[in-house]
């Protein structure tokens, strides 16, 4: 059995040493079970927040770089450099101004921005790009820490800011299109001053492109749907008289019936079809009317291309002069029928339908491949090309599809065939 009655202190055993336990402050032991006032993750996740907000708040300063472009600008392109490749062909791409061109050739996601200004003679161009980007010096009018302004010749000290966080907002609001662009058609025809009563303009306007449409947010809200339109060179569906006096106007000004413009005659076709020759000369033209053609109508029509009665009169000297008249005839009905010109040109007049030509063309109708799209009016790619080529000048591109131009939930749009 165990005897503790000697167990005691260890000053009771001399061969049992002393031993004091001193705890410092700054030991861990010390430190047991109390809870830090910073820990380390805490402190470095301040750190790393600071740095970020801090870099956040450089990056934003640096986008909002303002870059000053000219108060006539007409046109500011907004588009990912890759998505230009995938919709030009490198043959297309080089007829570009070379401003364009530089800003564009390397296939990058980033958005720049085209634009384009015209004076009195010529048209200018410029592009706005991320500095990363690749891009000629010698075209480099200005740098800034994250962007550059590209131009042949040195821009106006003067006009209108942009920059590259307006671009960005577009591709925000836009996250799926191809491409969004601003334009300003009355900067585009600058020379262009004759305005005569119930004239029609386009006024600057915003647009996306995307799945082979271009829908800008001008106004254009039809009730009634158009005719058919054909595989004409140019194949038009006229809005009736009671919904836009000063379009139809500006339109039909622009057609020429024999020596007669259409805006002259009444009633005016529902539908007009104009086949071109390589010349852009006429071929045919085929106008269509919702209502039988009065009388009136109908000798004016023929009148214009010379189709009239001669009247033979003596005069008192006994010399014979021959007089021109108008077709007699009180009804349409004794109009119909084929005539040829004196330049020996076919004549077609129908019911309801007036054709100069040779009516040998495709009457075809067309197909849209947009959604939610109602055209109006189509133009082939010769004369999509034409137009845009003669617009001043702004650019010569060749191989462009047909462009079926109507309404989209109330908004002007067009579409690619």
């Amino acid at each position: 059995m165990l005897d503790t009655t000697d167990m005691g202190t260890s000053g009771d055993h001399p061969d049992m040493p002393d031993v004091p336990v001193q705890t410092s402050t700054d030991s861990a032991l010390f430190e047991y079970g109390k809870r830090p006032f910073l820990s380390k993750a805490w402190i470095n996740t301040v750190v790393i927040s600071a740095a970020v907000l801090l870099m956040g708040a450089l990056c934003w300063i640096a986008l909002r770089t303002t870059f000053i472009i000219p108060n006539n600008t007409a046109l500011l392109l907004s588009v990912p450099p890759q998505r230009v490749s995938s919709n030009l062909t490198l043959q297309q791409r080089q007829l570009l101004p070379e401003t364009w061109q530089a800003a564009i050739q390397t296939p990058s996601r980033w958005p720049v921005v085209l634009g384009a200004y015209r004076d009195e003679t010529s048209w200018h161009y410029f592009a706005f790009m991320p500095r990363w980007l690749k891009h000629p010096a010698i075209l480099t009018q200005k740098t800034s820490a994250l962007f550059v302004l590209l131009s042949a010749e040195p821009l106006p000290a003067s006009g209108r800011t942009l920059r590259y966080t307006d671009n960005l907002s577009w591709w925000l609001a836009h996250p799926f299109a191809e491409l969004t662009l601003w334009a300003d058609p009355q900067q585009a025809l600058i020379d262009n001053t004759s305005a005569d009563n119930g004239s029609w303009s386009i006024p600057a306007f915003t647009a996306t492109y995307a799945h082979h449409q271009l829908v800008t947010d001008i106004p254009f809200d039809v009730p009634t749907a158009p005719p058919t339109l054909s595989q004409a060179d140019i194949s038009l569906a006229l809005p009736s008289a009671t919904q836009d006096t000063a379009m139809r106007h500006a339109i039909l000004s622009q057609i020429e019936v024999g020596d007669t413009h259409l805006a002259d005659l009444e009633p005016t076709p529902s539908k007009i079809d104009l086949w071109l020759d390589a010349q852009l000369r006429t071929q045919e033209l085929r106008l269509t009317y919702q209502d039988p053609i009065p009388v009136n109508l109908a000798k004016t029509l023929l009148d214009g291309f010379g189709i009239t009665e001669s009247h033979p009169t003596k005069l008192p000297d006994g010399t014979v002069i021959t007089e021109r008249t108008s077709l007699e005839a009180t009804s349409t009905q004794r109009l119909i029928g084929k005539r040829t010109t004196s330049l020996n040109q076919p004549l077609d007049l129908e019911e309801k339908t007036f054709i100069f030509g040779a009516q040998q063309n495709d009457q075809q109708s067309i197909h849209s491949l947009c959604t939610n799209f109602q055209p109006w009016l189509r133009l082939s790619g010769t004369i999509f090309e034409a137009s845009l080529n003669t617009i001043g000048h702004l650019t010569t591109l060749t191989g462009l599809p047909a462009i079926q131009i109507g309404t989209n939930h109330g908004r002007l749009a067009l579409c690619r065939e």
